[in-house]
């Protein structure tokens, strides 16, 4: 197996830890550069609920591994500890990770795919004896227990929201318990399968990855800043973001698991599970997205309580005042739904298109110079066309948000005005406003720049199919 070192850049570390302390911030990067043992416990405890032949066959499975972990940390291990202060620096304040790129790097990051992989090779050998010694009653709870060890082995950073989506959890959060998992459970394994094989293949691309990286960094020196002319300084940025891109390209596979899974499922169960699932994926995955929906939550909740607290307000008002609120509130967020469904298939696939050279590049392709990147005008348009595409559903959704606020605004009473609850209300119809306005300015800018790109691009086939003029004469 093909191992991976993530290495943050120093912006991409402070978004991801903005406030850590050095201590804690040098505890997480040891985690990604020097694995743990699986829990022998959970090993131990599924051991006894199966039909095992001999239990003294596990306890010696779990001593060989022991004992291997116990070499690894003193061979490999080893040499990425004493490597890793002068590879890797962390700011006091801020948490930030910076690396130094040296040829002992190059050392750390081998030493560190031969204690992944050995250590993945101790974790086959001590489920395969579990296995040899289950009578196949559970072979299931094995390869389930098998995949989450190595999922926990091989996680890697994410930048992108939502990417390690925890399904059963959402779905046990969602009111199912693990008695109604049970008929469902097939489709949870297939969800597991496809992930586990995402995962792994994600290693092995973030290891290519940061390998590629790491040996031309270590070729140019550390005098290249000042070394090099502009240009070759602005082509090796260049490069260097077209890393990252690829690096944050690798989630992309996974996150397509999570989705197919999710599509399968909702056509599975009963209808309140399904939308609750589907919310929180979406919130997980989608989270901008979706996030003034709780803002509109809240204010039909003040509004309710607000016309219940109404000096005249009766046990009949406040039953029929409930009721009105929450039926509208139920025809919103059907309408929403739509839109959500739209707007969050719509941003997945803008993610792709913006990162088709990135992905290439991930398996495998070179690096286009800077000149090159992106030069292909109708995907630029495509990439246009579907952040228009985007605008335009959030600008509807907004629409019915804003619609629904004034609605919930209409229903506050004259003389509660000047309550906070009506003052929220007018911020939410106003920043409403704000936002359909900003909307359609971006949407009219970015109309603009396909038209520009389209005469370009028809400037370029005129001048490509223009006939060449011979010269008789030589």
């Amino acid at each position: 197996m093909v191992t991976a070192l993530l290495l943050l850049t120093p912006a991409q570390a402070t978004a991801q830890a903005p406030a850590r302390t050095q201590d804690s911030a040098e505890a997480d990067l040891r985690r990604r550069y020097l694995p743990n043992p699986a829990d022998v416990r959970s090993i131990r405890t599924l051991a006894r609920s199966l039909a095992v032949d001999d239990p003294q066959d596990i306890d010696d499975a779990i001593d060989r591994y022991k004992a291997t972990w116990s070499t690894l940390e003193d061979g490999p291990g080893r040499q990425v500890r004493s490597r890793w202060t002068i590879c890797f620096d962390v700011d006091s304040a801020s948490g930030t990770a910076r690396v130094d790129w040296i040829p002992e790097l190059l050392e750390l990051l081998e030493a560190r795919t031969e204690l992944f992989d050995a250590a993945d090779r101790a974790d086959d050998a001590l489920f395969n004896e579990l296995a040899i010694t289950d009578d196949g009653s559970g072979a299931e709870e094995i390869g389930r227990l098998r995949r989450a060890r190595r999922r926990e082995l091989l996680a890697q950073p994410e930048q992108l929201p939502g990417t390690s989506f925890d399904l059963p959890g959402a779905l046990l959060a969602g009111g199912m318990t693990e008695e109604t998992l049970t008929p469902i459970r097939p489709w949870i394994d297939e969800w597991e399968k496809a992930v586990d094989l995402a995962t792994r293949k994600r290693w092995a691309t973030l290891n290519d990855l940061e390998w590629r990286e790491a040996v031309e960094m270590v070729e140019l020196g550390p005098g290249w800043r000042e070394l090099l002319d502009p240009r070759e300084v602005a082509e090796i940025r260049h490069r260097r973001d077209m890393y990252a891109q690829a690096r944050l390209a690798t989630e992309l596979p996974l996150r397509e698991a999570n989705t197919l899974a999710i599509q399968r499922l909702v056509q599975l169960l009963p209808p309140d599970i399904s939308s609750e699932l589907t919310r929180r994926f979406r919130a997980a995955t989608q989270p901008d997205l979706l996030s003034d929906e709780a803002e509109l939550a809240r204010l039909a909740t003040r509004v309710t309580r607000l016309l219940a607290d109404a000096p005249d307000a009766t046990d009949e008002s406040t039953r029929k005042s409930r009721e009105t609120i929450d039926g509208l509130m139920a025809i919103t967020t059907r309408r929403l739904a739509e839109r959500n469904a739209e707007g969050c298939r719509t941003a997945e696939r803008l993610r792709a298109l913006q990162l088709v050279d990135a992905t290439a590049i991930a398996n495998g392709g070179s690096i286009p110079r800077s000149e090159e990147a992106g030069a292909v005008i109708d995907d630029r348009i495509e990439i246009l066309q579907t952040r228009i595409e985007l605008l335009r559903i959030d600008r509807t959704r907004r629409g019915i948000i804003g619609e629904m606020a004034r609605m919930l605004l209409a229903a506050i009473p004259a003389e509660r005005m000047r309550s906070g609850t009506a003052r929220q209300a007018r911020a939410l119809i106003d920043a409403n406003t704000i936002h359909d306005q900003n909307v359609a300015w971006r949407i009219e800018q970015l109309e603009d720049a396909i038209r520009q790109l389209e005469i370009s691009r028809n400037q370029d086939a005129a001048s490509f199919s223009e006939p060449a003029i011979l010269d008789v004469d030589n």
